[in-house]
């Protein structure tokens, strides 16, 4: 039986599942949509895209979140996004 390391500092975050990745895909590109479609500006992008940068779920080799499965460079450029671990200000 494989044990799990989840809340032990250096752990490794397991991807959510396909599905989960597809009901977050079209739960925020709905959201995005409605929203206007607005990304946000540069400066913004930045400030989320960093705070990505030093989180323990994003994987920098993928450019993906490991708790919700987005791919980051696309989802801290939309306005209606947020974080699914609230570490967005903006």
């Amino acid at each position: 039986m494989k044990k799990s390391c989840k809340g032990l500092p250096g752990c490794k975050k397991e991807s959510p599942g396909i599905i989960t990745k597809a009901k977050n895909l079209v739960k925020d590109t709905t959201k995005h949509l409605m929203g206007g479609a607005e990304n946000l500006n540069d400066k913004d992008y930045l400030i989320r895209i960093n705070e990505c940068k030093k989180c323990d779920y994003f994987n920098k080799e993928k450019n993906v979140c490991e708790s919700c499965g987005c791919y980051m460079t696309v989802k801290a450029r939309w306005k209606t996004s947020t974080c699914p671990k609230n570490k967005w200000k903006l």
